[in-house]
């Protein structure tokens, strides 16, 4: 009789998205059961799951949803039933994720004979599938197919496209599985949608259509992939898409889909569920999975034309597999890309060719196609790594090694030397693997070896890399330039950015050396002498005035990176593209572009902005430190292979800085009135906060028939600045009473994200100085993007008695600042003496709107131009629209619409309000008495006023030593939603405060025992604080004394063993007491000195366990334990037998020596010094044996020795 056998189960594991439901169909956790018997089996539920709602049916299948925002692991366990046993328990694993279940990989050995099934780890409710072949140009043309996409498995196989049967075999098929749903980031991480839908038509042959259909989600650059999911017609067909027309590849408002036949003869087909994923282009991951996606250029041609060709995803360090479609149909035959060969899925790029059927002809040419493709793999990271090579030179290669292995490098170099120097290019080749070498080499045909150049350069992997994903917006290309641009053409290669841009900062460099002669990296916008911009780049080489000037293919790397400050990894740098200044070297160069934001500097790259200089250049780090915190000295070099002449017309250059980002400063905002300011002296306003680099702007406030004044500010530093006003009509009567609004910002530059404020504060020193009839101003770049910049600003420095005032303009004098140009400087008006001493000059630059800044509420803008002179009807009303409670403001003249000159002032009283503001332009009267004044726009920041914070706790002023003190301080503030900040400006070594809660937590020690002074601040945003002073009283806690002195650990036997045991205890003036605890004997300690006193014996040689405790009066104690190793000293033997001192003559005589040794297990010797003859001793036992003689009766002397190992 056969016994019935149990089945088994085993585990399974599923997946399911957060917001989503896992359906698996049967046999579903049964299918991969087994029983001997073959009795069918049902599923029974154990336990579970813990974090979701389960519906498990008999026959495997089962409905899971997670719990609502529910993301981790679930499970549940089940036994399989076959009618009569049960199995062990099995354990179904449930991941819920918030990322769609994508399921990528690569099929082998496909062949167009038999269906191969794919199964998957994750079951699906509803499947696409996108897959590509991948296959040799030169191969037959092939179509991929899918049919029975559901649950965990699909099926594929590839048909011929040219009619014929034979088999095919061994092709490789790349695969994308996702759930059909709608995904977004805020829930998925990633913008992107699968869809399913039943075509009912067929494109073919210069018939192209397609289906209209709805986008799910919003997209703005669209990539389109998608697949024919079932293959209900024995034909084949081909998914397909585009946008507005049949060329255009989907945008963000048009997509078609659709299946096509191409040139088939047969266009019917029947209806086909098609498959396909639309997701925003660009980079990032889904899960764990990194992903590019993106539309390439319209370069991919068919087999017959030289395919296939190159796109570079970058931005994948390795990629599983990549699936591709048709972004609109440029070719009337119809078409799909192909992967190309074995090759075709790499970091470095896809190669591709755009497939043709054969069934009408037997050409396989097609013109040039855009491609959507779709990249899943490994993240790739910049591994950005920067440096100096010193010593580089024009004779050898140097190798640099670096501390990462790249799959492809990106290398930018710029050399350092300086304007007398002879004219070097840098050279870079063999950049690969931790690798690349470097040289610099003459331009302009000299051969007299230079060496000692140092070089800086920067090394970034290949790739696209966004804020979101890397802390960077950046990418680092490289591509092969087959175009030498030289002296008076210069066109350059365009390329398109992977990312989106404000302003782009590229630089680059010429990585390989397949010709001889040197070519120099360039890049450029719009036109060649504009620098790249938000749509517009063309990079390439150059040989400036060569000839000849053609020149071998090269790689060109090159790096593009938003203009600011940030950091890549742990590299901090400055990317900008300065003003348009640099010239030269014989044009009195180098000059300084100024850097801030960087705390110390490693290393810079730089290359040309545009190229105005019809000649062509390159510029080039000044001298032996051109870098450092304060800015950059560079030149524009010129080569001199068809002259000796280094002069050139200023340039803009790019360049990135890398070091150690500085800590990004706060605005720290202070606002505020002074009153009772004059002109004859000097007031000290002392601000809340030190600053380390404060930028001032104050504004007078005084009517119209009041004398001209302008506002001065010096020593403006730490937290003090002065302020006076000073007459501007000639006069040295004095001037008392007016009022001075003020802003004080900390020099930098500030963002929405991180600050609450677009706005930045900068200062530089003006040497310029403009006047009645002259207005230029000196050219200054933003740091941020501004739609609508509000610029104000201060001479901040009083080098000259004489007055200047501030002024700001945009592209012309009369136009106020814009979003591309500024120039800020100093004017003295109509006064005929225009010579000024340089001042220090800041300004403010804020966007345009309403805000908060720290607590402060604020409105920044430019009226309209309407502001006139005192002499006008002046004061002017702009309205403003708050902030509720504006209390001061401080403004600048946008732009100079008069000729004479003017400056901004707050007219008399209410000049400040909620609504409005009263202005007026003020004129001096060095020339002439009148104060009439054309039209002017005014820029202003107007402030709120702010209240600051109330502390209304009562503190906690007593503590006992060792024991946890706590005090929560609070404070209230009447601005709603003000974020305060706790700070101890007083306190105890060890106590702190929590900035947040005002948590003060310490553990007093014994030191400090008694009164404890402590002083609390607690501060708003914008700086107003409030103080608390108290007291804490520490009541004593008896401490236990603490043995500090080390034991001596070794003594020798039978001599004196001295141990000085010292102790201290915390508690001043307490009395220790000595003892042995656990002590050898003798051993012996002085009570009261704790010396320890001790002679070991013999008996004592090894260890000797001791423990010392001293203890206080109170009876607190301390123990020391440990181990003496006596050293033994030898010892002689001693003889213990008594001899036999009687003989009879003739007799034998025996006399047993014994004898005793304190060392044990020495050896004993014993002899006889002196004996009568015949006597002897055994030298081992010690018998004596004598037979004496007749000769021998009477008295005998005897004397024995017995000796240890020691000879004692």
């Amino acid at each position: 009789m056969l016994l019935a056998s149990a089945p088994v189960a085993f585990d399974d594991s599923f997946s399911v998205s957060q917001d989503g439901t896992l359906n698996v169909p049967a046999a579903g956790i049964l299918a991969n059961d087994t029983d001997r018997d073959g009795d069918a089996l049902s599923a029974t539920l154990v336990a579970g799951p813990s974090h979701g709602s389960l519906t498990l049916n008999d026959d495997g299948s089962f409905a899971y949803v997670p719990d609502d925002r529910y993301l981790g692991s679930d499970s549940f366990s089940y036994k399989a039933n076959d009618g009569v046993l049960k199995s062990a328990a099995a354990t179904v694993a449930i991941t819920v994720t918030n990322a769609p279940a994508i399921r990528t990989g690569v099929v082998s050995g496909v062949s167009n004979q038999n269906w191969t099934k794919v199964s998957l780890d994750h079951g699906y409710e509803s499947m696409v599938v996108v897959l590509t072949p991948s296959y040799s140009a030169g191969s037959t043309p092939l179509i991929g197919r899918v049919r029975n996409a559901v649950g965990n498995n699909f099926e594929i196989r590839v048909d011929r496209a040219d009619g014929s049967t034979a088999p095919i075999t061994g092709v490789d098929v790349y695969y994308i599985a996702v759930e059909e749903g709608v995904y977004t980031v805020a829930k998925h991480g990633v913008k992107m949608e699968a869809v399913r839908v039943v075509s009912s038509s067929t494109d073919s042959r210069g018939v192209w259509i397609g289906q209209q259909r709805s986008y799910l989600n919003s997209y703005t650059s669209p990539v389109v992939v998608g697949q024919v999911l079932t293959a209900n017609d024995g034909d084949a067909s081909v998914f397909w898409a585009r946008g507005a027309s049949s060329s255009d590849p989907p945008s963000s408002s048009q997509l078609y889909v659709g299946k096509h036949v191409g040139e088939h003869r047969d266009t019917t087909r029947a209806d086909e569920v098609l498959g396909y994923i639309v997701i925003e282009s660009g980079t990032g991951e889904i899960g764990d999975v990194g992903y590019i996606a993106n539309v390439g250029a319209e370069t991919v041609v068919g087999p017959q034309n030289g395919a296939p060709v190159t796109y570079p995803p970058s931005g994948l360090a390795s990629i599983s597999t990549a699936v591709v479609s048709v972004a609109g149909m440029n070719g009337l035959d119809g078409g799909w890309p192909v992967l190309a060969g074995s090759d075709a899925v790499t970091p470095r790029g896809l190669r591709l060719f755009f497939e043709e059927d054969l069934w009408q002809d037997q050409e396989r040419v097609h013109t040039a196609e855009q491609v959507a493709y779709l990249v899943f793999g490994e993240r790739s990271e910049p591994h950005l790594q920067t440096g100096t090579v010193d010593n580089v030179n024009t004779t050898t290669w140097t190798t640099v090694t670096l501390d990462h292995t790249y799959n492809s490098m990106v290398v930018v170099a710029s050399a350092s030397y300086a304007a007398g120097d002879p004219p070097l290019a840098t050279r870079v080749r063999n950049a690969q693997g931790n690798t690349f070498q470097i040289q610099v080499q003459h331009a302009g045909g000299s051969s007299v070896p230079v060496s000692g150049v140092t070089v800086h350069y920067t090394v970034v992997e290949e790739g696209v890399y966004t804020e979101a994903q890397h802390g960077v917006n950046m990418e680092a290309v490289r591509f092969t330039s087959t175009v030498t641009d030289s002296s008076k053409s210069w066109v350059g290669q365009r390329r398109d950015y992977s990312n989106t841009y404000v302003r782009p900062v590229v630089v680059g460099q010429v990585m390989s050396a397949n010709d001889a002669d040197v070519s120099i990296f360039w890049a450029r916008g719009a036109s060649a002498a504009d620098p790249p911009s938000a749509s517009q780049l063309f990079v390439g080489k150059h040989v400036g005035e060569d000839t000849p000037s053609k020149r071998d293919h090269e790689v060109i790397g090159y790096l593009v990176i938003e203009s600011g400050s940030g950091s890549v990894g742990n590299m901090g740098y400055v990317a900008k593209v300065g003003v348009e200044s640099v010239v030269g070297p014989d044009n009195g160069a180098p000059v300084t572009y100024l850097l801030s934001g960087l705390d110390s500097t490693l290393a810079a790259v730089v290359s040309p902005a545009g190229m105005n200089g019809l000649d062509g250049g390159w510029p080039v780090l000044a001298g032996t430190k051109p870098v450092t915190t304060g800015g950059l000295q560079l030149f524009f070099e010129e080569d001199q292979w068809s002259d000796t002449e280094r002069g050139h017309v200023a340039e803009q250059a790019a360049y990135v800085v890398f070091g150690e980002l500085s800590e990004p400063p706060m605005p720290n905002i202070r606002t505020g009135s002074v009153e009772n300011v004059n002109n004859t002296s000097w007031k000290t306003v002392t601000l809340d906060h030190t600053y380390n680099s404060m930028v001032v702007v104050a504004s007078a406030n005084y009517s119209p028939g009041d004398p001209p004044l302008v506002t001065r500010v010096r020593n403006a530093t730490g937290n003090k600045f002065d302020i006076r006003v000073q007459r501007v009509d000639g006069s040295a009567a004095p001037i008392s009473g007016v009022t001075v609004y003020y802003t004080v910002v900390e020099e930098g530059v500030y963002n929405q994200a991180q600050h609450g404020i677009k706005m930045e504060a900068a200062k530089f020193t003006s040497t310029v100085t403009d006047s009645a009839g002259a207005w230029i101003g000196q050219q200054a770049s933003y740091h941020n993007s501004y739609t609508s910049p509000v610029v104000v600003g201060q001479v901040l420095t009083s080098n000259d008695t004489s007055f200047s005032t501030f002024w700001a303009r945009g592209a012309s004098r009369a136009d106020a600042p814009s979003s591309s140009h500024l120039y800020v400087g100093k004017h003295v008006g109509e006064d005929s003496n225009t010579t000024r001493a340089p001042e220090v000059i800041g300004y403010v630059v804020v966007e345009s709107g309403s805000g908060t800044v720290g607590d402060i509420d604020f409105v920044a803008g430019v009226g309209a131009r309407s502001v006139v002179g005192p002499d006008d009807g002046s004061p002017v009303t702009y309205a403003i629209g708050g902030p509720d409670g504006a209390s001061l403001a401080v403004v600048s003249a946008a732009g100079a619409n008069g000729l004479d000159g003017g400056w901004a002032v707050l007219g008399g009283s209410d000049a400040v309000s909620s609504n409005s503001l009263r202005l007026f332009i003020e004129e001096d009267t060095l020339r002439d008495s009148e104060r009439s004044h054309t039209t002017e726009r005014v820029a202003y920041l107007v402030f709120a006023a702010n209240n600051g914070p109330t502390i209304t706790s009562t503190p906690v002023t007593s503590a006992t030593e060792d024991s946890a003190y706590s005090y929560d301080v609070n404070a209230t503030d009447p601005n709603v939603g003000d974020t305060l900040t706790y700070s101890l400006v007083v306190a105890p070594t060890g106590m702190t405060i929590n900035a947040t809660t005002g948590l003060i937590a310490w553990k007093p020690t014994n030191a400090q025992v008694g009164a404890n002074a402590v002083q609390v601040r607690v501060r708003d945003v914008a700086g107003a604080a409030a103080m608390q002073s108290f007291s804490i009283t520490v009541a004593n806690t008896n401490d236990p004394p603490t043995i500090t002195s080390t034991p001596v650990t070794s003594a020798t036997e039978d001599s004196a063993y001295r141990y000085d045991v010292n102790a201290t205890d915390p508690d001043v003036g307490d009395t220790l007491t000595y003892s042995l605890t656990t002590a050898p004997s003798g051993m012996t300690i002085n009570a009261s000195t704790g010396l320890i006193s001790w002679t070991p014996t013999n008996a004592h040689v090894g260890a000797n366990a001791v423990t010392v405790r001293v203890r206080d009066a109170a009876g607190a104690a301390e123990n020391q334990t440990f181990s003496i190793t006596v050293a033994n000293t030898n010892d002689p033997p001693t003889i213990t037998s008594t001899p036999v001192t009687s003989a009879t003559a003739d007799a034998a005589y025996s006399y047993d020596v014994n004898a005793s040794d304190p060392d044990v297990g020495d050896t004993l010797t014993y002899a006889l010094t002196a004996a009568p003859n015949g006597m002897t001793i055994d030298a081992t036992t010690g018998v004596i044996n004598w037979t004496p003689t007749n000769a021998q009766v009477g008295a005998n002397s005897v004397t024995i020795r017995v000796r240890d190992v020691a000879l004692a």
